[in-house]
């Protein structure tokens, strides 16, 4: 996530976001783990007046009072998206951080890990 211009990363796995200590509310804050509902509405309150959430485990609401955007991105099978996301990868115009590569035999088990929050980042699996 540095790599890509954050400034601030917060482990879920060690601190809940909600009792983060941030300095000042951010611009940006890219929810990747899902959450309970409660602590979802929690989130707005984080982000800058202006600012944005995007999630892409569990719907975040907006504040619209405060002009604070949600939007929940999911996967969808696109033939022409998935096109011009391997042309920018190509082009290296778009990194994908690939953290392990295993073989495909052990699908269910990177599956069980990722269940119990064992995995970060794209795991590869290979025929």
């Amino acid at each position: 996530m540095r790599r890509q211009g954050a400034r601030r990363i917060i482990d879920y796995t060690s601190t809940p976001l909600t009792d983060a200590a941030l300095d000042s509310p951010v611009d940006l804050l890219l929810n990747l783990v899902p959450i309970g509902a409660a602590e979802a509405t929690t989130l707005p309150g984080l982000v800058r007046p202006g600012g944005h959430i995007v999630s892409i485990a569990t719907p975040i609401p907006s504040d619209t009072d405060r002009s604070v955007t949600s939007q929940h991105m999911v996967a969808r099978n696109d033939v022409a998206q998935l096109s011009e996301l391997i042309a920018l990868v190509e082009r290296g115009a778009m990194t994908i951080d690939v953290t392990e590569t295993r073989p495909l035999e052990e699908l269910a088990e990177v599956h069980r890990s990722s269940e119990v929050g064992g995995v970060r980042g794209k795991v590869l699996l290979v025929p």
